[in-house]
């Protein structure tokens, strides 16, 4: 009911938008059709074709990219999935405390995600910034080995 009720009220694409809800006057749309098309060069859809479609995964970026993501995400759904099976089994709390003990990884990386990206975007830099992350993400994730080295 709800989606019947989205797709009657969302605007359309800029270049249809002077004839959705009249959100935007036919000037408007133009000048937002203008500024999309000398941005993004994407306002007419090309047609589809496989071959093209395929070709894109012969460029090296999108599988470095894909690696880069499923490292991220790695780190993520261990925290999100083992910390309380770790905490329940392996060191004994509780399942209430297991559970209230997993959020305060993701707190203080909220806070490091804001810092990074303040100075991130203050200094127009992010490949250190990505470095340091993974940096930062390797450490933490061979500190439990180097701490029962030393227990």
């Amino acid at each position: 009911m709800l989606a019947i009720l989205a797709s009657a009220l969302i605007v359309d694409f800029p270049e249809y938008a002077a004839r959705s809800w009249k959100f935007l006057s036919q000037k408007e749309a133009d000048f937002v059709v203008a500024r999309i098309e000398h941005d993004r060069d994407d306002v007419e859809t090309t047609p589809f074709h496989l071959g093209s479609y395929l070709r894109n995964g012969l460029d090296s970026k999108v599988w470095a990219f894909a690696w880069l993501y499923m490292l991220t995400t790695t780190n993520t759904y261990a925290i999100a999935y083992f910390l309380p099976i770790i905490l329940q089994g392996g060191l004994g709390f509780d399942v209430a405390r297991a559970q209230c003990l997993v959020a305060p990884p993701y707190v203080a990386a909220a806070v490091v995600m804001v810092i990074q990206a303040y100075y991130g975007d203050k200094w127009h830099l992010r490949g250190p910034i990505v470095v340091f992350n993974c940096a930062m993400g390797m450490f933490h994730f061979l500190l439990p080995s180097l701490l029962v080295g030393v227990g």
